[in-house]
């Protein structure tokens, strides 16, 4: 394979050995009590208001940021998903994003970025159409893909990042 004329031969070897250096000798993760990130400013929310699983964090506040896991259509009171159709298990998506930005203390205008989920790429139109109702005004930035993974009567799953400006 021909080097690229960009990278000087002499470098060639360097850059082999520190791509095959093992870095088993280094402390674990856990050995340090966790990142910088996690000691200085990384907290966990949940809230019983939305479904949860073990698996991840229904949220994770960083400062004035807030990362809501993807939430599927699970009405927490019934444990079952809100409804067979697109709109239904949107408007519950959105419903427990909802919940647990209040955990956060995020406020619903405070969302800069959604990201949806879809199962079926037909259900586009129907998701959009409950979507446009909860955001009227000036919606956030958003990105739209098909789910990796089949959840049995999953539709959606939507995931949201909001900036909560702290106050002094």
């Amino acid at each position: 394979m021909p080097v690229p004329a960009a990278l000087p031969r002499t470098r060639i070897p360097s850059l082999l050995r520190i791509a095959h250096t093992r870095f088993d000798h280094l402390p674990h993760r856990g050995d340090l009590g966790g990142s910088t990130l996690e000691r200085c400013m990384r907290e966990i929310v949940s809230t019983a208001e939305a479904p949860s699983s073990p698996l991840y964090s229904q949220a994770v506040k960083a400062g004035d940021m807030v990362y809501v896991s993807g939430l599927v259509g699970i009405d927490v009171a019934t444990g079952a998903l809100a409804g067979a159709t697109i709109q239904e298990q949107t408007r519950q998506a959105l419903a427990n994003c909802r919940a647990v930005l209040r955990a956060a203390g995020a406020a619903w205008d405070d969302i800069v970025e959604v990201g949806v989920l879809l199962a079926r790429p037909d259900d586009f139109a129907g998701m959009n159409e409950e979507y446009a109702t909860w955001f009227p005004g000036t919606p956030p930035t958003r990105y739209v893909a098909k789910l990796g993974v089949e959840l049995p009567g999953v539709l959606v799953s939507i995931r949201m990042t909001a900036y909560t400006r702290q106050t002094v």
